[in-house]
């Protein structure tokens, strides 16, 4: 039953991503002023950790915006709200993972010069909402599955910790420089 889920998941983010409609192109860090963030809440919606990396962005100028997801049903009660910060549970997509709640909808139609996926595991709902995110230029974790969602695939083993996948997807994004307009 495992793998004819997994199957019908990877098709239906295949699917989505075809049907998706936005430009590809590299963005350095330097230059994105847009920023969106995907993250694994857990369950205490890890407030210290996404605002740590939040202020890190913004002190460089960025505007970011984040999406924490939980692998409950519903969100729990006595989430600490963070500025720029949406969270999501499992019933904020339909059974064929289109997004439900307005919080997803608003994330993904909105353009971002970079997005950055902070989840480890393999989490279905990130990877999709990755995929169908209207960012110029992703970066996350490298998973075989997902290649052809990221531009810029992380390397990392199973120690890594969010916190240390953030410090390399913002190290690797300001090596990265944007090309010239011609």
């Amino acid at each position: 039953m495992g793998k004819i889920k997994r199957v019908i998941q990877l098709f239906l983010l295949r699917r989505a991503m075809k049907k998706l409609e936005y430009e590809r192109r590299v963005v350095g860090y330097d230059k994105a002023k847009n920023i969106a963030l995907l993250f694994d809440a857990g369950t205490d919606g890890r407030p210290v950790f996404i605002s740590q990396i939040i202020n890190k962005l913004r002190s460089d100028g960025k505007l970011v915006s984040a999406l924490g997801f939980f692998n409950q049903k519903r969100i729990p009660e006595g989430i600490k709200s963070i500025d720029g910060v949406s969270y999501c549970s499992k019933r904020s997509f339909s059974l064929w993972m289109q997004p439900g709640s307005e919080t997803v909808k608003a994330f993904v139609k909105k353009p971002y010069e970079l997005m950055i996926d902070l989840t480890i595991d393999d989490s279905f709902m990130v990877k999709y909402v990755a995929g169908i995110t209207k960012a110029f230029y992703k970066a996350g974790a490298h998973h075989p599955d997902y290649l052809s969602v990221y531009d810029l695939l992380l390397h990392i083993d199973h120690k890594t910790t969010d916190e240390k996948l953030a410090d390399y997807a913002v190290h690797y994004l300001k090596i990265i420089k944007t090309p010239e307009e011609k």
